[in-house]
This record gives structure tokens, C-alpha cells and sequence, in this order.
């Protein structure tokens, strides 16, 4: 078993129980009208409990920001916003306990706070009935608030997110890009500098990979979301092409053929014995350079 902060920050699940329930187009439509839509999209993953140590570790308070090698990089409510593609702007959201029952768990659980398993089971059952398209879109945004954004140790959530979701057209009015970057610094606050136990936040959010923070990697979200932080693998590639042709047009500019081979155009004193030997030493170190850029970006 690996050492690290265990989460329960979990797409595959969400991914799978969304599947197997078997969503009807009208279901779809309904969830695509509130600000989790697109997490209908999501792509699985394993999020790996020592690298969420590692951030846990990592994490600077004061500058709000994470020290990756020789560099802090900062974690704002912004990007989180921009990562996840929620809004960022809107009312204030309370994230944590309430006294009261909400009616939602008194109306559909007994009373009783339910956690990942009841929450599945009650969305196939409502589907396989074709229930209240209503409850079926409040229990899929269920589904992404334990198993993506706001998972607790205990597969439940947060009770006071419940109110939220009673009103759905008033959803959008909320500033949950906010709401969960709060949650987060929160719990990295509590955890940081301990190796064990849970981290009862939205890991994927601050899933680091190649030194820069991707959660555009690993979700398949709306395009002008994530494109504000990040861009996806296939535009990576596509600018790492163009760098290279970039670099290429500018090697034209100062080599050209001149019977029949490359002479250096900034500089015509070297004998040809040393022009030969630089301008292989150049294309052998430019190679490198080009083949080191595109390893990066595919």
C-alpha cells in the first residue's frame, strides 16, 4: 500500500457510476444546464497518495503558493476557477457543517447524511424508473461533489452544500471556483507536513505534472475553460511544432546555399575546414535542442 495522504478524490468512480446509470439524453441536457455539466466528460485517473503528500509538504501559506524545485508557483482561487472550469465570480458559498438536517436528506436518505454508496444506488434506481428529472440532476451534481470536488473522508460531503443544490436555476449565481479554492488552501493548511491520513478536498485540482498544473490534462472540460490556464495535450504539440518551424525559418536566415553548400551568412572568414566543422557542430546542437522541445510537448 503507498505511504501518502489517502483521497477520496475520485473521476474513475464518478466515471463509472455515471455509466452504469445509464443517463437518458434528457438527463444530459438537464445536468449540462448547471455549472457541472461538463464533468459528464471527465476522464479516470489515479491520483497517487504520495504525490499528494508531496504538494501537502510543498504548500507555502504565507505566498499562498506551492515551492516546485526552485520556484513558487502560486495556486490562486483564479486558477482553480480556470482549471476546473467553475465560475469564479458570484454569491458566497458556506463549505462545511450545518445544525439542521437538510430537507434533501430528510426527503430522500431518512434523515441520514448518505455517503458515495447511497447516493449511487438511489440515482440508478430514480433512472432505471425514470424518476423526478429533478432529483436525478441534484444526485449527479451529488456525485461530482463526493467524488470530485468536495469528497470527505467518510464518502460523504460537506452538509451545508446540500442547501445549494434545492434551487438548481440558482446554481450558476454562486462563485464555486471560489468556494472549493477555500476548501483546498483548508485542508493543505491542516495536512501540511504529515504523511498520512486523508486529505478531504479536490486533489485533482492540484494535480501537478511536469513541474505546471494540470487538471487540463487529465479532464476533458470545456475547451475556453481550461484553455485560459492551460492548453490541452494537442495544442501542447502543436506549439511545440511551431516553435521548432519558428527556429528552423530563423536558421534560414543565417545560412544559405551558395554552390552547392551551407556557408554561415554573419560571417564569411572562416576558412571552409572550419566552416564545415561549425556548421556541423551547429546542426548537431540544434537537433538536440529541437528534439529536446518536442519531447516536451508530445
Amino acid at each position: 500500500m503507498e505511504s501518502g495522504l489517502t483521497t477520496r478524490c475520485s473521476p474513475t468512480f464518478f466515471l463509472e457510476t455515471i455509466q452504469k446509470a445509464k443517463l437518458k439524453k434528457k438527463h444530459i441536457r438537464a445536468i449540462e444546464k448547471t455549472p457541472f455539466g461538463h464533468f459528464l466528460k471527465v476522464k479516470g485517473g489515479h491520483i497517487e497518495a504520495t504525490l499528494v503528500s508531496s504538494l501537502a509538504n510543498k504548500y507555502c501559506k504565507v505566498r499562498n503558493s506551492f515551492l516546485i524545485g526552485k520556484r513558487y508557483m502560486e495556486f490562486s482561487a483564479a486558477d482553480v476557477s480556470n482549471i476546473m472550469g467553475l465560475p469564479f465570480e458570484g454569491s458566497h458559498l458556506v463549505v462545511g457543517r450545518c445544525k439542521n438536517i437538510p430537507d434533501f436528506v430528510v426527503n430522500h436518505f431518512h434523515g441520514k447524511a448518505p455517503n458515495r454508496k447511497d447516493i449511487t444506488r438511489k440515482l440508478r434506481r430514480l433512472v432505471r424508473k425514470d424518476g423526478d428529472m429533478d432529483t436525478i440532476t441534484k444526485l449527479v451534481i451529488l456525485m461530482v461533489f463526493v467524488c470530485i470536488l468536495f469528497p470527505q473522508a467518510n464518502y460523504g460531503i460537506p452538509l451545508t452544500l446540500y442547501r445549494y443544490i434545492d434551487d438548481l436555476n440558482g446554481l450558476k449565481e454562486y462563485a464555486w471556483g471560489e468556494a472549493l479554492h477555500r476548501h483546498i488552501i483548508l485542508q493543505l493548511s491542516r495536512k501540511k507536513a504529515k504523511n498520512n491520513g486523508y486529505f478531504t478536498g479536490c486533489a485533482l485540482a492540484m494535480t501537478v505534472k511536469r513541474g505546471i498544473f494540470t487538471s487540463a490534462l487529465s479532464l476533458s472540460l470545456r475547451p475556453s475553460d481550461t484553455d485560459r490556464l492551460l492548453p490541452n495535450a494537442s495544442n501542447m504539440r502543436n506549439i511545440g511544432i511551431f516553435i521548432c518551424l519558428l527556429v528552423l525559418c530563423k536558421l534560414v536566415r543565417y545560412f544559405q546555399l551558395k554552390r552547392g553548400i551551407f556557408t554561415f551568412a554573419l560571417s564569411h572568414s572562416h576558412r571552409p575546414s572550419d566552416t564545415d566543422r561549425f556548421l556541423a557542430n551547429s546542426f548537431k546542437v540544434v537537433f538536440s535542442v529541437l528534439t529536446s522541445v518536442l519531447g516536451v510537448f508530445t
